[in-house]
């Protein structure tokens, strides 16, 4: 009998961080959720302004509790993307 994953499945676990590396907030998302488009944290730059995130890392577990990527999205002190590293499941490396 396989063992149960003891990672969660089908979500993505989202933590901001302000310019020192303090946490300021952590969301745990659905997977419809993150893709919707509707998360202040990674779609508003207002938001992460007025909140002074500069960080955000991120972990999306698929239906299996396996880690289907990693992310990590760097933004100024105005709250725009500077840049963004993303490793997959397979092994491919995406920056941008």
């Amino acid at each position: 009998m396989p063992r149960r994953s003891k990672h969660p499945r089908n979500v993505v676990l989202i933590v901001a961080y302000d310019h020192r590396g303090e946490k300021l907030e952590s969301h745990q998302l659905t997977i419809e959720d993150y893709y919707d488009g509707d998360q202040p944290i990674i779609d508003d730059a207002g938001y992460r302004r007025k909140m002074k995130i500069r960080k955000v890392a991120g972990i999306v577990y698929d239906p299996d509790g396996l880690v289907g990527k990693q992310f990590e999205l760097l933004y100024d002190r105005y709250g725009r993307h500077v840049s963004s590293h993303t490793v997959f499941q397979d092994g491919t490396i995406i920056d941008n």
